[in-house]
């Protein structure tokens, strides 16, 4: 009888986990009625530990998802309907994230005048779960689990501090700006593209395995798996 591990470590997998989590994507009662947007979720095995263990990074992931400006309208319908309920649940981890926000004044194509809004900080919560989603991507779509070096690259994420933000958020915009060629003719995968989707290219002699997450249609995420791993 052959042993099946957890995507995350070497431990033998009891369970399953949804990648990205469950929390993520809509439950039937917040929307129109018939439409489901919990079609065929993703799922891997996973020992307890890296199933059960991260509930509330999986929560502190789409509070910061869903309070996104490239979230859009997907975005602001969960935010105001399962986020919501879950503030009401947890007021002290909302307390928190917007204990770390400061004022900031946007511009964008979108609306004619400047408008005001709040810049949150993310902390080591999103790297951490987004990393667990990157690994559970990889044992998904290329069939093995990964235990080499991997980076994570939150796009949606700008720096705001005066003497990083402007060579860091340069540097982000020409990642964008490669992963946007790399990506260009590569096909999506996901049953409920409006809330999450991804695209994948395996690891050839110049270019490492990497991955391009889409979350509630404009955040996106890479995944770039190091050679060697």
């Amino acid at each position: 009888m052959s042993i099946i591990l957890c995507y995350c470590c070497d431990r033998m997998a009891t369970t399953s986990e949804h990648v990205p989590p469950q929390c993520l994507f809509p439950k039937k009662k917040d929307l129109q009625a018939g439409l489901d947007l919990r079609r065929n979720l993703i799922t891997v095995p996973s020992c307890e530990e890296h199933n059960l263990g991260k509930s509330g990074d999986d929560e502190y992931l789409m509070y910061v998802l869903t309070m996104s400006l490239p979230a859009g309208h997907v975005g602001v319908h969960q935010f105001l309907t399962k986020v919501a309920r879950a503030i009401q649940r947890r007021p002290a981890l909302a307390r928190k994230v917007l204990a770390q926000s400061t004022p900031v004044v946007l511009h964008s194509a979108e609306f004619r005048e400047p408008y005001e809004t709040l810049a949150v900080s993310a902390d080591e919560r999103l790297e951490r779960t987004l990393e667990k989603i990157a690994l559970g991507l990889h044992r998904h779509h290329f069939g093995v689990s990964w235990y080499g070096q991997m980076r994570v690259i939150a796009e949606f994420i700008h720096l705001t501090d005066e003497e990083e933000a402007p060579g860091g958020n340069e540097a982000l915009k020409e990642c964008c700006s490669y992963a946007d060629k790399l990506f260009e003719s590569v096909p999506f995968h996901g049953d409920n593209p409006s809330i999450f989707q991804y695209q994948a290219v395996g690891q050839t002699p110049e270019v490492p395995a990497v991955v391009r997450m889409h979350f509630y249609g404009g955040c996106r995420v890479l995944a770039i798996y190091a050679a060697g791993g």
